[in-house]
């Protein structure tokens, strides 16, 4: 058997606005899915026949890093997470980094002498083809790197954002599968900071959408703390974002507010940055009043929120909005968790999770 895990995120700043390549930010949280194949018969899914059609990223992930005439082997995947799906924190992201993770570590990886790729994705080999419905990239001998060595953060990320993208219709941003991947705090945007890892390109309503990602050491105070508030009310983040789609190609001044969210997480950086907290938590309520504006929030939602801001810095939705989650940036986290389950959210306390996809544990399941 193969294990891999993955974490889950929340959005601090710029939701819905990057999928328009205005700049994001997110950090990875303590939460993880975890996946794991072995050999089977046939191809399952939790003990069921695998049915692409209901599983798109798992489908679109298949075709991309299990080659059928190569190998001859069908797989049972397992998986279990302490995410909330439908939620806004990633839950799908997780997952499709984690099952990466466990494909390509089974797969191995062609190099040559020197330890470069002859077969693979990155960000700077191939990556347009990544996003191609195609299948596999076809070899013919066996690989001579397995497991740990053979994969690269870069690479799951790169392939769970085509997934997410083929998945949702076209329209996703890296945010999620760039911030599970990589863990930490990721900022998406168009400028490249001093920690810039690479850029990403999508189609999307027929232009060229590019962000750039940036891998930033997060500074958050010992005392401060991210309290999560779930409403239990799930949501399609496919359907959140066609609804934004429709509503800034009808109306200039909604399409004002994306740049407007753009604008705000770049000063949320600079605030996080200069270690002005209390700045950033106003920021952030800032960042929901045009989320409202957006009409992505909702009833339960505002309940929470309110619930949560009397003890905290700043509270906010977090995802795509129509039900899953809210944040809060509180230095009483006890206090408000408190305040978010007498509201009737369920609440969790987190704290950031400095790692991204890893293999757990590593079987040579083909035999290579």
């Amino acid at each position: 058997m193969i294990l891999a895990s993955a974490p889950a995120k929340c959005v601090l700043f710029g939701e819905h606005a990057v999928v328009y390549g205005q700049p994001a930010m997110a950090v990875a949280l303590d939460l993880r899915t975890q996946v794991s194949i072995q050999a089977n018969s046939r191809t399952q899914l939790e003990g069921c026949k695998f049915q692409p059609k209901i599983h798109p990223h798992i489908h679109f992930l298949l075709q991309k890093l299990w080659p059928k005439s190569s190998i001859e082997q069908r797989l049972s995947i397992e998986i279990q997470s302490t995410i909330p799906s439908a939620s806004g924190l990633g839950s799908s992201a997780a997952m499709c980094n984690a099952l990466i993770a466990c494909l390509r570590a089974a797969r191995g990886r062609r190099t040559d002498q020197q330890g470069h790729w002859l077969e693979g994705w990155s960000s700077f080999y191939n990556s347009k083809q990544a996003y191609e419905r195609s299948s596999f990239d076809h070899y013919e001998m066996p690989p001579n790197v397995l497991g740990h060595d053979a994969i690269s953060t870069d690479e799951c990320g790169l392939l769970a954002h085509a997934a997410e993208a083929f998945a949702q219709g076209g329209l996703a941003s890296p945010m999620d599968t760039s911030t599970s991947a990589h863990g930490g705090l990721i900022l998406l945007g168009t400028n490249r900071k001093e920690q810039y890892l690479y850029t990403r390109e999508l189609m999307v309503n027929q232009q060229i959408r590019s962000w750039d990602i940036n891998h930033i050491q997060p500074r958050f105070p010992e005392d401060l703390y991210l309290v999560i508030g779930s409403t239990g009310v799930k949501s399609s983040t496919r359907e959140q974002v066609k609804h934004v789609a429709e509503l800034i190609s009808n109306s200039n001044e909604h399409a004002s507010y994306i740049d407007d969210i753009g604008t705000i997480t770049m000063a949320g950086l600079e605030a996080m940055q200069n270690g002005d907290f209390v700045e950033v938590g106003r920021l952030m309520n800032q960042n929901q009043i045009l989320l409202e504006k957006l009409q992505v929030s909702s009833t339960e939602l505002r309940r929470l929120i309110r619930a949560a801001l009397p003890t905290s810095l700043g509270t906010k939705l977090s995802g795509a909005g129509g039900g899953g989650c809210m944040i809060a940036l509180t230095h009483h986290p006890e206090q408000t968790a408190s305040a978010i389950e007498s509201a009737g959210g369920t609440s969790f306390i987190t704290s950031i999770s400095k790692d991204g996809v890893r293999l757990e544990s590593f079987e040579n399941i083909l035999g290579f």
